[in-house]
């Protein structure tokens, strides 16, 4: 299961590669699912440590790709074929755009990313279930959120029935 997987690869980094503790520590705290996020304050580091966590991966006959940063000087020290080749990159439920260094939440949109036009409970469950709002910066939207799809649960709304946008 991915879940085994993600956690015999922390298991494993931090295990077999204690020599090189930054890479490691990125493996065992920044894993999620199957990305590893690379989080330094310092630009200087961040292609030398993302060259050793790739490498724990590597020994570890784990692939890895989809590279993107907000550094383009970091990006540079990449061959092209391992860097994500899209403006918006997937992040923790959220869209990240590497280039303005913005995280975007999409509400009320379906699977594909599009507006929806109809909105109904099940729409809105949906959009709620989406978002992963790990820091918190949503909360006031999503509690909102979540009183107006608890009000079609005391109004006994179904599932399918338009709800008005107010």
């Amino acid at each position: 299961s991915r879940r085994r997987h993600t956690r015999y690869w922390r298991d494993w980094s931090s295990d077999v590669c204690s020599s090189d503790l930054k890479a490691s520590a990125q493996i065992s705290n920044n894993t999620h699912v199957d990305d590893v996020h690379i989080l330094t304050a310092n630009e200087e580091e961040l292609a030398p440590i993302t060259k050793d966590v790739d490498e724990i991966l590597r020994l570890g006959h784990f692939t890895s790709g989809k590279y993107a940063s907000n550094s383009a000087k970091t990006l540079a020290q990449f061959p092209t074929e391992k860097l994500s080749k899209e403006e918006l990159v997937s992040v923790l439920g959220t869209q990240w755009h590497p280039k303005q260094d913005e995280i975007r939440f999409k509400f009320l949109s379906d699977n594909e990313g599009k507006p929806v036009e109809n909105i109904t409970k099940r729409t809105m469950l949906s959009n709620l279930a989406r978002i992963f709002d790990a820091t918190g910066i949503l909360s006031a939207y999503m509690i909102k959120g979540r009183l107006t799809l608890q009000k079609t649960w005391i109004k006994q709304i179904t599932w399918d029935t338009q709800l008005d946008r107010k």
